[in-house]
């Protein structure tokens, strides 16, 4: 990674109740992520309370809203990487290598994982699923040499400049 990056992983939540609790506890044990924060919308649930239920976990509060959660979050990190993470998706264990992998590149300027949907328990999903094994694919959005046009491609794909 970049001159030793931190990860700060920011977790925009509504009503998370049921799913905060086994995410947190996923990226507990995600080597590489240095902070971790929460940023309730509002929840009229106990997310936010099962949230601080986790020593290292920030919870912070903000108004409603995907932008304006994240937006908080991103304020309140001190990582130099901010990693957005929605409540239903699981990293893969091995995040922070695919990460460091991919910020090696200095033209790389962001980021994202391919996710799938995962049912919650008792649901049933009609959507296809990915055909890919269990470890994400991670995308880079890579400056071009004029510094204008952005290229979106796999992690570690060659990429004309």
């Amino acid at each position: 990674m970049r001159d030793g990056a931190t990860i700060s992983v920011i977790v925009p939540v509504l009503d998370e109740e049921a799913r905060i609790g086994r995410r947190l506890a996923e990226l507990e044990a995600t080597p590489g992520v240095d902070e971790v924060i929460v940023v309730d919308g509002g929840s009229a649930d106990r997310t936010a309370a099962v949230a601080s239920d986790f020593p290292a976990v920030r919870v912070l509060s903000a108004p409603r809203g995907r932008g304006p959660q994240m937006n908080a979050g991103a304020a309140a990190a001190s990582g130099a990487v901010l990693l957005f993470l929605h409540a239903d998706v699981s990293l893969p264990r091995d995040a922070a290598v695919w990460i460091a992998g991919v910020l090696a590149d200095p033209a790389v300027v962001a980021g994202a994982f391919r996710t799938w949907t995962v049912p919650d328990a008792g649901r049933c999903c009609t959507w296809p699923t990915s055909a890919r094994g269990s470890r994400a694919s991670p995308t880079a959005t890579r400056r071009s040499s004029s510094g204008g046009r952005r290229s979106r491609a796999p992690a570690g794909s060659p990429i004309s400049r």
